[in-house]
């Protein structure tokens, strides 16, 4: 929860943002995940997400109940270019949901990456570009009384990332990756 204090009263009031814990938070989800092979060598998983949340800020202040829904959609795309060698693409959207009196907006994300297993599956590496599309920053508002605070978060969204895995036993567990 954000909770907005005044910091300086008059005309041109300043309010300082604190993040705080709800006294109770209560959610409720189901996942349905799908996975098909389109040939050998490509496969496709759909996982779907549905939320219901319900937050109570402070039970002593008799402050309303804030609840709120959210969806998530991934498909994951893998292409199996050679027996150790893969192609990926992920897409993913969170349509948003209500927490507390911070309202956080839908966003998506497209990512792609490549995957190599070398000696006998004891290291993997993995190339991945995340939100290939800029379509993954985070924004929302605060409604609290009669002020409106809107928020965009300026990171950096776009990576590339390298990444080397060593499996200390072997064996080859690529069909979880």
């Amino acid at each position: 929860m954000i909770a907005l204090t005044p910091i300086e009263e008059g005309e041109n009031q300043q309010y300082m943002m604190i993040r705080k814990n709800f006294t109770k938070n209560h959610n409720i989800s189901a996942m349905m995940n799908y996975r098909i092979v389109f040939f050998k060598i490509w496969t496709a998983s759909l996982t779907v997400q549905g939320a219901h949340q319900i937050n109570i800020p402070d039970e002593t202040s008799g402050k309303s109940i804030h609840r709120g829904n959210s969806l998530t959609v991934q498909l994951n795309h893998k292409i199996n270019i050679t027996p150790t060698f893969y192609a990926g693409l992920t897409g993913l959207y969170f349509s948003g949901i209500n927490q507390g009196n911070f309202v956080i907006q839908p966003i998506g994300n497209f990512s792609a990456g490549l995957q190599k297993w070398l000696f006998d599956d004891f290291l993997v590496l993995s190339l991945t570009l995340n939100d290939i599309i800029l379509t993954s920053k985070e924004k929302g508002y605060v409604r609290h009384e009669n002020i409106h605070y809107y928020l965009v978060s300026d990171r950096i969204s776009r990576r590339l990332n390298l990444t080397a895995r060593f499996r200390l036993f072997g064996g080859s567990s690529r069909n979880d990756d």
